[in-house]
């Protein structure tokens, strides 16, 4: 995951996971690696950052959280919750 700036600033000053390794970049953002039992426990965590943070592996997290992102815009574009969508017959 690559937190920019604003996001890395908070991100650093504590440990998120015994197996997270950071590295810092001159412009303030960070990527932030970390070995997980699964997916699930990340995603919502990562969310929570909202355009602070960008995935960049596993491809299957990037696609998970892209298609959540996408969920939510479309939430504020159409004005329909997914959930609340119903098919008429």
């Amino acid at each position: 995951m690559k937190f920019d700036a604003f996001a890395a600033r908070l991100v650093s000053e504590r440990s998120w996971h015994e197996s997270q390794r950071i590295r810092e970049a001159a412009d303030g953002s960070m990527v932030l690696q970390m070995e997980l039992g699964g997916l699930e426990e990340i995603e919502r965590w990562i969310l929570s950052w909202g355009s602070h943070v960008r995935v960049l592996a596993p491809g299957q997290l990037v696609k998970r959280i892209a298609a959540e992102a996408q969920a939510v815009a479309a939430i504020y574009v159409r004005g329909t919750p997914r959930n609340s969508r119903r098919k008429t017959a």
